[in-house]
């Protein structure tokens, strides 16, 4: 199995399902591990920015991980766009780029940029892969970050020569951070505040659209008739045909009937 095979097989592992891109020279051999793979689908785009917007947006629809790649130069610069904006909005999207050989170059510095260098501000890992030994460890790496603490994206650089190294084939488990739970303290406090509140007003932000929370909430501000509005990250998290909570807000008995 070599390097582009490993890699595929981690992405699997991760739980990846989609990944969206264009092809090119440098990134031919990934392409081709993703030949008829069961599992993960390759969805062809028209540009590299379409292809990170695409995958950050399946995110924030489904709250899965997806990938977007590019190839070198110009095509991995494209990406850079909807990198930054992963990287505003916290949504953890994986982004692969590839690159001329590193060890054997003899094509010269045509479309030869520090792509990796480029991502490290706007990513939560950056990383060129130089060696297929280093695939599993360097892809669960970039897994645990871009999951860790507020998600955001992660970028890995796999060179032409790189992708055809020879490999044990092995992978880590899948890298699952925790999710933060509030204690019951800190929940009791809150309500305590809630129910306190003269004229309590909810915002929502870009953190409120993460998987499984617009559920919760709508079925919170249903019960406590607390009025919302949201920032433009928010949007779609409130019932967006609710007319209550824009207009009234429900006594603070109701509160204290719901348990607040």
């Amino acid at each position: 199995m070599n390097a582009a095979e490993l890699l595929v097989k981690t992405l699997e592992t991760e739980g990846v399902e989609y990944i969206f891109g264009l092809p090119g020279e440098e990134n031919l051999h990934f392409i081709e591990a993703l030949r008829d793979h069961p599992t993960l689908k390759l969805v062809l785009t028209r540009h590299e920015q379409a292809a990170g917007f695409m995958a950050a947006s399946y995110w924030r629809l489904t709250g899965k991980i997806a990938a977007a790649y590019s190839t070198l130069g110009a095509g991995a610069t494209n990406l850079t766009t909807a990198v930054a904006h992963a990287h505003l909005g916290g949504f953890p999207t994986l982004f692969i780029t590839g690159q001329k050989p590193i060890h054997d170059n003899r094509q010269g510095l045509y479309q030869l940029l520090d792509v990796t260098g480029l991502m490290t501000p706007i990513t939560k890992f950056s990383r060129t892969i130089e060696s297929g030994a280093d695939v599993a460890t360097v892809v669960h790496e970039a897994f645990t970050a871009m999951r860790s603490g507020r998600p955001g994206p992660a970028h890995l650089e796999l060179p032409e020569d790189v992708a055809v190294d020879d490999t044990d084939g092995r992978v880590f488990p899948a890298a699952h951070a925790p999710a933060p739970v509030a204690s019951d303290e800190a929940v009791e406090k809150a309500a305590c505040l809630l129910y306190e509140a003269k004229s309590p007003l909810i915002m929502l932000g870009a953190a409120a659209e993460r998987h499984g929370v617009p559920e919760a909430f709508r079925e919170f501000a249903k019960a406590s008739g607390i009025p919302y509005f949201c920032t433009w990250m928010g949007k779609g998290v409130g019932d967006e045909e609710d007319e209550t909570p824009k207009y009234y807000r429900r006594t603070l008995t109701k509160l204290k009937e719901v348990g607040l």
